[in-house]
């Protein structure tokens, strides 16, 4: 059987829960069956360009999009620019076209399209989605409100308000480290740009377009019992929506060992992405008033050193708060942590 999987991003570019569940899901499908994967990356290309190519048995199907600053801010700006993309839907038709899958995987379509639900339709082709958050339903995706409160909900109106709010702080931030602008000037002006180019009627369309997919969609997959009964409220049927718990190979921990620890101290540890709504500013703040000599904190996980929250948690760490970084074998933190913690402020969906 030929299986094409569909995700946001891919391993070894990008490393975060989603990505890698989709990675291991696919080498354990590839011992039985044809297994595709089709994703995108940002590249210095002018035009969308396919590539694909075979790797540990797998066969990747990669969509270099244009890295422009200029294109990413002006697309930024359209709202519905965060649901639909054109190129990536020409792309996935030639690529379905050409290989016939018997049935397709999606596991995340946030910067390719949504819209490529339809075409496998189209093609007649049976679907899978997996819910790895709250895209379908939440333009913020995670369920937080601008201000990183929790949402009770989508509500169209409410949801324009709060977009607009995230997005021109986003955009802001965007022109300040690549161009220097000051982030309070900035915010002023493009609220006012993105409430002109982007009516509350654009947020309601979306939320019917989007439960239209899910209703098109053949079996939906929710990672917690949590997550299958927001999204039955939100009105998917019942007998649509399974519940199935996110695997992973605990083959890779065989021969796992803790290392030798240099000190006496307990070792708390963070692992994955380093952002907002991951709650790593939480754990900071609660690890400054604990001695030096009592405990250490390890944070491991990617995190871009320019970004305005990273610089702000970087300035507030003292020296027993080590920050690692990206790492490839997933049993390094592991071996060296006492207790893991996790501290998100969003509702995760496999919390």
């Amino acid at each position: 059987m030929k299986i094409l999987q569909v995700v946001h991003g891919f391993p070894p570019r990008q490393r975060a829960g989603t990505e890698i569940y989709t990675y291991y899901l696919s080498k354990e499908l590839a011992k039985r069956h044809e297994v595709h994967v089709f994703y995108p990356t940002l590249e210095n290309v002018k035009e969308p360009i396919l590539v694909s190519f075979n790797q540990e048995g797998l066969i990747l199907h990669e969509l270099k999009l244009p890295r422009s600053k200029v294109r990413r801010f002006l697309g930024a700006l359209f709202f519905e620019n965060t649901y639909i993309n054109r190129e990536a839907e020409n792309a996935f038709k030639t690529m379905v076209a050409s290989i016939r899958p018997n049935v397709i995987h999606f596991q995340h379509l946030i910067g390719l399209s949504a819209t490529l639900i339809k075409i496998a339709r189209e093609f007649n082709v049976p679907t899978v989605l997996t819910l790895h958050d709250y895209w379908f339903m939440c333009p913020n995706i995670q369920l937080l409100r601008h201000d990183y409160t929790v949402c009770i909900g989508p509500e169209p109106r409410r949801c324009h308000k709060c977009w607009i709010k995230r997005r021109s702080e986003e955009i802001s931030e965007l022109l300040n480290s690549s161009y220097g602008v000051p982030q309070s000037l900035a915010r002023k002006s493009l609220r006012l740009v993105l409430e002109t180019l982007n009516s509350p009627r654009k947020f309601i369309e979306r939320e019917n377009y989007m439960k239209a997919l899910l209703l098109k969609v053949d079996r939906i997959i929710a990672p917690s019992k949590f997550v299958r009964k927001l999204f039955i409220d939100y009105g998917v049927p019942e007998d649509k929506i399974t519940y199935s718990e996110n695997g992973y190979d605990l083959r890779v921990f065989e021969g796992f060992k803790k290392k030798n620890k240099y000190t006496d101290r307990i070792v708390f540890g963070f692992v994955g992405g380093v952002s907002k709504h991951k709650g790593v500013h939480i754990l900071i703040d609660a690890f400054m008033n604990i001695p030096d000599k009592k405990a250490e904190l390890r944070i491991y996980g990617d995190y871009n050193p320019k970004s305005t929250y990273v610089r702000e948690i970087l300035s507030k760490a003292k020296k027993n708060i080590k920050f690692i970084g990206r790492f490839e074998d997933v049993r390094e933190p592991y071996s060296e942590i006492d207790v893991l913690v996790a501290p998100s402020i969003w509702p995760e969906t496999g919390g």
